[in-house]
């Protein structure tokens, strides 16, 4: 090799190294603060704003008659200029990141759950979340990545036989993200070192560069979603088979002067996955109850053998039937949050209402209606989401449901481990056997949250279980049927328009029958309020319909509208934000939806009353409108047998299936 062309092959070497090193030192460079967004949840969620908190929310001192009066929602001047969508937070940001010490705080959010950084502690619990369990109970669920001495590791290999450790990224290969440009930087420095020796190497160079970037972009599109080693049990687990764990939660209600009762431990249990060279650190859960309704609790989770988190304040669940006519119940709703600057801005504003207690207004449980992480097979980035909505949702007991999203590759296979792996529903209580669908109660409501991404169809077992459970639906004591689900049956907007046609034809037969109330819906990434609507048109009998899927997310908004806009679409609005539903008593509930851009603390971007039993529905009116349906649903599915009757989730979308022939016969 001549002289020169071994200089610039060792140039090239030196250029690579300088380049591997500075990729590597990618993550500990603080990234640029995305806007006053984050200064702004920072400072919601470190409790400086708590002062505001107790503000009851606007509205008219008595509820009018009718439904689905304007309250005093602001129409004044247009919405301010909506900045672009943002993108997703770096992982290394304080809001996703793990804190030195203790995973259940975050160093940006001073105060919040009041714990010590000052000495790290190992085993340190994560991501705690709240969940509906049934009748006084509540499910909590946290992360932990086992700090395993050489003592119990060896302990772990003579019962297993070997021992395999967490594959840990090597310091020395860069972030996935950051290869691209590598690439090009790399043989663009090659290329001017090159070429004043070959002038012909020049264009075969910059055709190597182009296609090695188009090619690595394409690996890292699909690479998330490659199965790798598998996804078994055993697979998943064997970074923590044999070890010693414990999963415990410790909680005791608080009386007067902040004295404690007696702690009760309830021991649960641990699970993992695996996603190709990804292994998920101890999934723990367990069960707290029977806990005395509307109580307030303090509770710690962990390990009693390795550390337990810092204790959080919660207030319990109140039961079917009590205190709807002495204590408003409120829910905040949310969907498509993601984990941007603006998804920290919805969730600032959800705490800045307050949760739990008596407080006017304040949040008691979250309805989140899918598309959570917008992980998309970025594993990582489930326990990045985790973080993020952890101060809301250890304090404040949540429900959430499958969207497009959650839908991933796993061994090969599209579905839902690590949504179902993560988030606890109350799939036994409700009887549905899956986390896809299922029901849960509050004091004055029964909620059935509905599977867009599982079978829908008219012979599927959850038709079946949802006409079981409305068929046990008892209206004295929770008087208020409320639906959630991801995929809108009513939008007006041209994204996902009439996307799962075939589950609305299937299913609005049996909410019509039992008179569904309210049906929140996400998918699109806007927001929508209808009237009362059925079988595609405004109808006394039927539901009114939210669309809110205006969490945050890295995808931006929705700007498009059908025009013009139809009867039965009472308000509609492409801005970030989330909504907060309010059962003052048995007939009447007030609808607020309230602007990111607004700030905390302003008055709705749209309000409303719903009320229950107004006249709207003239008797036998119901009947007929069912008998309807029915023959609809009936001419709809005969005309297209063996159609899919499942919605297309993100992962069926990355393989190749073609989301617009699919949905024209859903």
């Amino acid at each position: 090799m001549p002289a020169t062309r071994a200089t610039h092959w060792v140039h090239l070497a030196a250029v690579t190294a300088c380049l591997l090193g500075l990729a590597a030192l990618g993550g500990a460079v603080p990234a640029q603060v995305p806007r006053r967004a984050v200064a702004g949840a920072v400072e919601a969620w470190s409790g400086r704003a708590a002062s505001h908190a107790t503000t009851a929310p606007p509205g008219p001192a008595r509820p009018p008659s009718g439904w689905l009066h304007e309250g005093t929602a602001s129409r004044g001047p247009p919405p301010p200029a909506r900045a672009p969508p943002s993108p997703p937070l770096p992982e290394d940001h304080p809001l996703l990141s793990r804190a030195a010490g203790d995973g259940t705080v975050n160093p940006a959010l001073p105060g919040l759950l009041s714990l010590s950084l000052a000495a790290p502690a190992p085993h340190a619990p994560e991501q705690v979340m709240l969940s509906f369990e049934g009748p006084g109970a509540v499910t909590v669920t946290w992360v932990t990545h086992p700090q395993v001495s050489g003592e119990e590791r060896g302990v772990a290999g003579r019962r297993r036989g070997c021992w395999s450790r967490h594959p840990a990224p090597s310091p020395l290969l860069p972030r996935q993200d950051s290869l691209p440009l590598l690439v090009l930087l790399i043989l663009h420095t090659h290329l001017s070192l090159s070429s004043q020796d070959d002038p012909s190497l020049r264009p075969r160079i910059l055709a190597a560069a182009a296609a090695a970037a188009a090619e690595e972009e394409d690996l890292t599109r699909h690479q998330r979603h490659r199965p790798g080693g598998g996804s078994s049990a055993k697979a998943a687990c064997r970074h923590l088979a044999g070890l010693p764990l414990a999963s415990v939660a410790r909680y005791a209600r608080a009386g007067g002067a902040g004295a404690l009762s007696a702690p009760t431990l309830s021991t649960g249990s641990f699970s993992c996955y695996a996603a190709g060279t990804y292994l998920s650190g101890a999934l723990h859960r367990a069960t707290m109850g029977p806990l005395e309704p509307g109580a307030l609790y303090s509770y710690s989770v962990g390990d009693p053998a390795r550390g337990w988190s810092a204790s959080i304040n919660f207030t319990a669940p109140l039961a079917p039937g009590a205190g709807v006519r002495a204590a408003p119940y409120t829910f905040a709703v949310v969907g498509d949050l993601g984990q941007t600057a603006d998804s920290a801005d919805t969730l600032a504003a959800i705490m800045f209402r307050g949760l739990g207690g008596a407080t006017p207004g304040a949040v008691q449980s979250i309805l989140n209606v899918g598309d959570l992480s917008y992980a998309d097979g970025f594993q990582t980035r489930w326990d990045t989401f985790g973080r993020l909505i952890s101060p809301l949702t250890s304090r404040c007991v949540q429900a959430v449901i499958e969207g497009n999203h959650e839908e991933e590759l796993t061994g090969g296979k599209a579905g839902f481990v690590a949504y179902k792996a993560r988030y606890a529903t109350p799939t036994n209580a409700s009887r549905s056997g899956t986390p896809l669908y299922y029901s849960y109660d509050t004091p004055s409501a029964h909620v059935v949250m509905l599977g867009t991404y599982a079978d829908w169809g008219p012979s599927s077992p959850q038709r079946a279980w949802l006409a079981a459970d409305l068929a046990g639906l008892d209206r004295a004591r929770t008087p208020w049927l409320v639906v959630g689900m991801h995929a809108p049956w009513y939008s007006s907007n041209t994204a996902h328009l009439d996307e799962v046609e075939g589950m609305r034809v299937s299913l609005e037969p049996l909410l019509l029958e039992h008179g569904a109330d309210l049906v929140f819906t996400g998918h699109v990434h806007a927001y929508e309020r209808t009237h009362r609507v059925a079988r595609r048109g405004r109808h006394g009998c039927g539901a009114a319909h939210v669309v809110i899927g205006d969490g945050g997310n890295r995808e931006g908004l929705s700007l498009h509208y059908v025009d013009p806009q139809p009867r039965w679409s009472a308000y509609r609005e492409a801005s970030f934000g989330h909504g907060a539903l309010t059962l003052v008593n048995t007939t009447h509930a007030r609808w607020e939806w309230v602007r990111n851009q607004d700030g905390p603390g302003a008055a709705p971007g749209d309000a409303a009353w719903f009320v229950r039993g107004d006249g709207e529905c003239a008797p036998g009116a119901r009947a007929a409108l069912v008998a309807g349906a029915r023959a609809e649903a009936d001419r709809f599915f005969t005309a297209r047998p063996g159609g899919r009757t499942v919605g297309v989730g993100y992962a069926t979308q990355v393989v190749g299936e073609s989301s617009s022939s699919l949905t024209a016969v859903a």
